[in-house]
């Protein structure tokens, strides 16, 4: 927002920042994330369709008595719910495979764009350091065989379920409140 009159407070100066394209994206699907970063799998290109990130935090509100206002006065989150979708041509059944082997896998998704200083570009990376499948029907598309996949994202033990790496040209952008 950039105020076209005084306002009644000072905002920050404007930003120009270029957007992060879906051309600029990659997805990789199997190997793993090693702590310091992703390990192998098969980058899914041309061959992908759609992806979908889903995430429910199935938050309970409850209001209770003496809370005033018009505000809940509790909020519980009951288990969390992450889910990968995944559309794509199939040249290789690595989904079906993984599914066969009931194996778990880890999911990445890195996009960048231009540079904003010397060696840093605007990113958004996505890290799912395990994941299963839940289901990988073969179906056409256009006459191409095509499998459509969901994955449960899994909590892995030491690095969580998600990692999460943003990196812009304004600090604050998508740190965490304080």
């Amino acid at each position: 927002y950039v105020p076209t009159e005084a306002a009644w407070a000072t905002f920050p100066a404007r930003i120009t920042e270029t957007p992060l394209r879906v051309s600029q994206a990659c997805l990789y699907v199997g190997g793993g994330w090693s702590g310091t970063a992703f390990v192998g799998g098969q980058a899914m290109g041309s061959v992908l369709n759609s992806f979908e990130y889903q995430l429910n935090n199935n938050m309970d509100i409850k209001f209770s008595l003496c809370a005033g206002g018009e505000y809940a006065g509790r909020a519980w989150r009951g288990g969390r719910n992450q889910v990968l979708k995944l559309n794509r041509q199939t040249r290789d059944y690595l989904l079906q495979n993984y599914m066969l082997q009931n194996e778990n896998l880890g999911v990445r998704l890195l996009c960048e764009g231009a540079e904003y200083e010397a060696g840093h570009k605007y990113t958004l990376e996505m890290i799912f350091p395990r994941a299963g499948i839940l289901t990988a029907p073969l179906s056409s598309d256009n006459g191409l065989v095509a499998e459509a996949g969901d994955l449960q994202v899994l909590e892995d033990d030491t690095y969580g379920s998600v990692i999460v790496r943003v990196k812009n040209l304004v600090e604050t952008f998508a740190a965490e409140p304080a």
